[in-house]
């Protein structure tokens, strides 16, 4: 949805974006820790890369971090991760890894 655009239900809603110039993208703002939506500033691309085979996420953090050094970017760059998880969580189970992940985006990236 566009700002300004009308939701199903007739009401006008307002979505606004936040520009992370470190990184050159713009972000709808989400629940914790997720956003609405993401892409590039003008002038620069978003670059979508896979593992070929899947790590555990913090060595995928990790690996990450190297990338973007060797592409000459910050770790600020970094504007949006797939993770899969080897199995269903609880929703207790979600929320501490959630916590731990939060800890690693902070240190990393925000």
């Amino acid at each position: 949805m566009r700002s300004g655009e009308r939701s199903g239900c007739g009401r006008l809603k307002i979505v606004s974006s936040v520009d992370h110039t470190e990184g050159r993208y713009r972000f709808v703002p989400g629940i914790d820790p997720y956003s609405g939506g993401v892409r590039a500033l003008d002038g620069h691309r978003i670059v979508h890369a896979t593992f070929r085979t899947p790590v555990p996420w913090r060595q995928g953090f990790e690996r990450i971090d190297q990338v973007l050094a060797e592409w000459s970017r910050p770790s600020a760059a970094l504007c949006s991760i797939e993770l899969r998880c080897p199995r269903p969580h609880t929703f207790d189970d979600f929320a501490s890894f959630n916590q731990d992940y939060r800890a690693a985006l902070s240190a990393v990236c925000c």
